[in-house]
């Protein structure tokens, strides 16, 4: 059995997405994924590509039912 020290509690939440990752205003990939779940901090995704740490910018876009909410932010 494990345990987890979670700050907040996750919620199963399965969502398209559109990801963009962007390295100095250029965009350098993109593409279709979805959420697994959600938390007051935080939201897990699952995209079929690795994104590399260094210095890039992720733009997430997620239909929430009949809303779109664009997410972005620096890794």
């Amino acid at each position: 059995m494990t345990s987890e020290n979670r700050k907040h509690q996750r919620m199963a939440s399965l969502n398209l997405l559109h990801v963009g990752v962007y390295k100095d205003d250029d965009l350098i990939k993109q593409g279709v994924g979805r959420t697994l779940n959600i938390s007051d901090s935080g939201i897990l995704l699952e995209i079929h590509f690795p994104i590399d740490t260094d210095n890039v910018v992720v733009q997430v876009a997620i239909g929430l039912k009949e809303d779109l909410f664009e997410i972005k932010g620096d890794l």
